[in-house]
């Protein structure tokens, strides 16, 4: 968890072996007033030391919480809490239906290294 250039985020988002090959494949983009990097790190080791429950603690709702500590701006009218929704149809129709501001998604192409 840390900040970054564009360029760093595609080299650190590699396949990850146990998963499918090139498992981020889109990214959706939202400008946000101010950032708090120190408040989303926070969140970010609080999230990772509490536990996996399948529907309303997951990857997508642990990563909601990050992005809301991150900016204020991401309220439940930006970024819907996620839980009880898998990840594939959170990032599509959900983002697209109910949250105002997010970009259509982008095609993503990871930098593999050898």
């Amino acid at each position: 968890m840390r900040s970054g250039s564009w360029n760093k985020i595609r080299e650190n988002l590699k396949p990850d072996p146990g998963h499918h090959k090139d498992l981020y494949d889109a990214y959706r983009c939202i400008n946000t007033a101010g950032g708090d990097v120190a408040a989303a790190q926070r969140t970010f080791r609080a999230m990772r030391d509490n536990g996996y429950q399948i529907a309303y603690n997951n990857c997508l709702t642990k990563a909601v919480a990050i992005f809301r500590k991150y900016s204020p701006a991401l309220s439940r009218a930006h970024l819907p809490n996620g839980g009880g929704t898998p990840p594939n149809s959170y990032f599509g129709p959900v983002l697209t239906k109910y949250a105002r501001g997010w970009e259509k998604p982008h095609t993503f192409t990871p930098i593999h290294h050898k």
